[in-house]
C-alpha cells in the first residue's frame, strides 16, 4: 500500500510538518493533525542551541530522537500510513516533555510550555474528535456490545456457512455474532489478480470447498424491494463483479435476505436514543418505495467457474486496451501497480482499479485514456490509446491532483 507514500523528497522531509496540518490523507485516512513532531523539532533546536548550559539533554534523550529521525525513513519508504508508527508517535510525545523539562528554564515556565502542547494538540483532537458526537466515521454510536446491533435470524444464528464479502470495508466485527465454525474471506483486494497469485489461489480453494457459500453485503435502502432484499439492478451488478472470481447468486435476489439492524437504535446518538419513540407497528408496505431498513444482505451464492458470461455484460475488451494499461504500469509503477490482468467492463469502456495506490484508470470506446486518484474531483487525460503505445511514451508521475505536493497545495 503507497496512498501515504511520499512523492518526493521535498515531501519526505517536511512529512513531520505536513502531519500537523488539518488534512485527510496525509499519513492516515481521517484528518488527525498531529503537533508533537514540529514540537519536537523545534524543541531539539532549541535544546542544541543551549546545550552549553547545565540541564542540557542527557545523552538517551538525544539518542531516542536520533532513532525517531532514523524511524521516519524506513517507515516513510514503505507505507507512510500512521497505523504502523504508532510507538514512535508515542515515543514524540515523552521525548517532547522530556527536552522541556531539561530547558534551562524556570519550573514555571517547563509547565507552562507542557501545557500549552497539550492545549494545541487536545484542541486538534477535540476539532476532528473520533467518537464524540460529530463522530463522521461510522453510522451510529457505538456504546454497549454487540458492535453492530444487528437482528440475525435463526438461520443465521445456528447454520455455520462461508461468508463472502466484496467491498474495501470488510465489517468484520460482525463476525462474532455468527456460528464460530463459519468461515468469511474478502475479495474487495483480489479483483483483477493474476491467477497465480498464492492469494488468489487459496481463496479459490477456499471457494470451491465451502459447502454454503453466502454472499454478505452491506444493503443499500433506497436500492431495496419493499421486503428489504436488493433490486434487479443491484444483483445485476454485483452479479458482474462475482464472476471475475467465478462465483454467481445461486437463486439470484431471490435467495437473498436482510439482517436489518436494530431499529430503536438505528440513526440516533446520546440523548436522541432515550428520547427515541417507542416502536410501533409499521403502514403496511408500498411495492413502489423501498425498504427503509439498514442492515446487510445475505443472498445464497454458489461456486460457478463455468458460469456462461451473457455478451451484453461482458463485451470484448481490444487487446490494445490491456497493451495501454500496461505501459502505463510500466511508466509509472508506484500510482500503477503491476500484477493485474483483468477488468472491469463498462458501458462506454472498461476500469481497472489500483486499490493500493487509490488509482483509478479508465480505457474509453473512443480511444481516450484517464486516470482518476480517488480523493481528487476530476479525471485527468493521459492521452489515446495511440499515443500511449506509440514509442517512446512518457508521464509524469509526481503531478497527481490530490495526491502529489503537501497537503496546502495539492490539487483538487
Amino acid at each position: 500500500m503507497n496512498r501515504f507514500i511520499p512523492d518526493s523528497l521535498l515531501e519526505a522531509l517536511l512529512r513531520p510538518l505536513a502531519m500537523a496540518a488539518p488534512n485527510g490523507w496525509v499519513y492516515i485516512e481521517v484528518i488527525a493533525p498531529d503537533f508533537r513532531f514540529l514540537f519536537l523539532g523545534l524543541l531539539g533546536l532549541l535544546s542544541a542551541a543551549m546545550a552549553w548550559k547545565s540541564r542540557g539533554a542527557p545523552a538517551i534523550i538525544w539518542a531516542l530522537a536520533g532513532f525517531t529521525v532514523v524511524a521516519f525513513v524506513p517507515w516513510l519508504i514503505t507505507t507512510g500510513n500512521g497505523r504502523y508508527f504508532i510507538p514512535v508517535l508515542v515515543l514524540g510525545g515523552i521525548l517532547c516533555v522530556a527536552f522541556v523539562h531539561r530547558l534551562p528554564v524556570t519550573r514555571s515556565l517547563r509547565v507552562t510550555l507542557v501545557l500549552v502542547m497539550i492545549a494545541v494538540q487536545g484542541v486538534a483532537v477535540l476539532q476532528n474528535n473520533p467518537w464524540g458526537p460529530w463522530n463522521a466515521w461510522g453510522l451510529f454510536e457505538w456504546r454497549q456490545p454487540p458492535y453492530y446491533p444487528l437482528e440475525l435470524d435463526a438461520q443465521a444464528r445456528e447454520q455455520p456457512a462461508t461468508y463472502v464479502t466484496m467491498s474495501v470495508i470488510t465489517y468484520s466485527l460482525v463476525a462474532p455474532l455468527f456460528p464460530k465454525e463459519s468461515r468469511w474471506i474478502n475479495l474487495s483486494s483480489l479483483a483483477g489478480a493474476e491467477d497465480a497469485t498464492p492469494d488468489l489461489v487459496r481463496a479459490q480453494a477456499l471457494l470451491r470447498s465451502a459447502e454454503r457459500l453466502r454472499i454478505f453485503l452491506p444493503s443499500m435502502p433506497s436500492s431495496s424491494t419493499f421486503d428489504g432484499r436488493p433490486n434487479a439492478a443491484v444483483v445485476k451488478r454485483i452479479g458482474q463483479f462475482l464472476q471475475l472470481h467465478q462465483l454467481a447468486f445461486a437463486r439470484g435476489g431471490e435467495g437473498c435476505r436482510l439482517l436489518p439492524m436494530r431499529e430503536q437504535t438505528q440513526g440516533l446518538r446520546g440523548a436522541d436514543a432515550a428520547e427515541a419513540p417507542e416502536r410501533t407497528e409499521p403502514e403496511q408496505p408500498d411495492a413502489a418505495k423501498p425498504y427503509p431498513r439498514a442492515g446487510f444482505w445475505v443472498c445464497e451464492g454458489r461456486y460457478a467457474p463455468q458460469a456462461p458470461v451473457a455478451p451484453d455484460t461482458f463485451p470484448p475488451v481490444d487487446p490494445r486496451y490491456l497493451e495501454a494499461l500496461t505501459v502505463l504500469e510500466r511508466s509509472c509503477p508506484r500510482l500503477f501497480p503491476a500484477g493485474q490482468k483483468k477488468v472491469v467492463p463498462l458501458p462506454s469502456g472498461v476500469l481497472r482499479h489500483y486499490a493500493s495506490a487509490d488509482m483509478k484508470v479508465y480505457v474509453f470506446t473512443d480511444g481516450t485514456v484517464y486516470y482518476k486518484y480517488h480523493r481528487a474531483l476530476n479525471f485527468v487525460s493521459v492521452g489515446t490509446v495511440d499515443k500511449l503505445l506509440a514509442p517512446g511514451f512518457t508521464m509524469s508521475c509526481d503531478e497527481v491532483p490530490g495526491r502529489s505536493g503537501l497537503p496546502w497545495d495539492r490539487g483538487i
